[in-house]
């Protein structure tokens, strides 16, 4: 089965870095991926997480704009908000990430 996304577009703002409770590096962030429809430009957003070294170059080197090129399996996370309704997150789990591609 092949679950992989390649994705090109531009931060939507500075990824978020924190450490995991066993000490894991892990950054998200949002990407905007541009695309014309019927003439009419439209942005797509997509939720991204990297973990160790990867998160720790994305966060010292992707400001809000920069352009990226990310690969990696999709995955999808099922939870209750605080209104109780069930929200599902789509994110895509990075594997392999450039910056000004």
């Amino acid at each position: 089965m092949l679950n992989d996304i390649h994705l090109i577009g531009n931060l939507g703002s500075k990824p978020e870095l924190t450490t995991s409770s066993k000490g894991v590096t892990i950054v998200n962030f949002s990407i905007a991926v541009n695309e014309k429809v019927k003439g009419e430009d439209r942005s797509q957003w997509f939720r991204c997480v990297a973990f160790g070294k990867q998160a720790e170059y994305i966060h010292r080197t992707c400001i809000r704009g920069t352009r990226v090129y990310i690969e990696g399996p999709h995955r999808s996370e099922t939870y209750n908000d605080k209104e109780r309704w069930t929200v599902t997150v789509n994110k895509i789990i990075c594997i392999s990430g450039k910056k000004d591609y």
